[in-house]
């Protein structure tokens, strides 16, 4: 927003990166045609990697991540069919 708006501008952008560590995540989703929540919870940690790009910005690392993206596919995808 800075290069875009002007740094003065900005007043509360979040600029950094996000040191390594553990990450836990969640989301939550409804299908309210059918009346069904939808969860999932992991975990992962946050690297070192580099990354070069500026504002707030994290590389992370999730195992079994393409197993979960296929899950989620699956599931928005069954939700829109119905």
């Amino acid at each position: 927003m800075g290069t875009t708006l002007g740094v003065e501008n900005t007043y509360g952008a979040v600029a950094g990166r996000v040191p390594a560590g553990p990450l836990t995540y969640a989301r939550i989703s409804t299908d309210d045609m059918n009346g069904m929540i939808h969860t999932y919870v992991g975990e992962g940690r946050f690297t070192d990697d580099p990354l070069t790009t500026f504002g707030a910005r994290a590389v992370v690392e999730i195992p079994g991540l393409q197993h979960l993206m296929r899950y989620i596919v699956r599931t928005v995808s069954n939700i829109t069919r119905r």
